[in-house]
């Protein structure tokens, strides 16, 4: 089930983002950030690329919001989450191309991101809605 209050409060926000609302942006960079540049951190970045990220992801959402009909499938911090992570592995994937390292191996790895990152917001989406317990009974 669906929480109400939360999905209340990120159509507000989405709907702010439509309207130029920069106070939508304040609010997500709040929530957000932190999670983007400790995923940024963690995987070779600096600040400035998790800024970067930030900002760009904001862009792609507001294009999305004003350019076709956006249903959010997962929670709004999923979809922005996992817009960083593909921005930052094709940023990844664009730099180890330059590297003289075997180009047919790395396009190989890289491929299919789009679904893995899909089913990565999906996967934790579903988690979420997970009852909460201490343990799961084996069978």
């Amino acid at each position: 089930m669906r929480n109400t209050t939360n999905f209340s409060a990120h159509q507000e926000i989405l709907d702010d983002l439509k309207g130029s609302n920069q106070k939508a942006f304040a609010v997500l960079y709040k929530l957000y950030y932190p999670t983007i540049k400790l995923f940024v951190l963690r995987n070779s970045g600096q600040e400035a690329d998790a800024e970067d990220l930030f900002q760009d992801a904001m862009i792609i959402l507001v294009e999305k919001l004003r350019k076709q009909k956006f249903y959010l499938a997962a929670s709004l911090k999923n979809y922005v989450v996992a817009i960083v992570k593909h921005l930052w592995f094709k940023k990844m994937r664009n730099l180890y191309r330059e590297l003289p390292l075997g180009g047919s191996e790395l396009e190989t790895l890289c491929d299919g991101l789009d679904d893995q990152i899909e089913a990565e917001v999906m996967y934790a989406d579903c988690f979420k809605r997970l009852p909460n317990q201490n343990h799961f009974p084996l069978q």
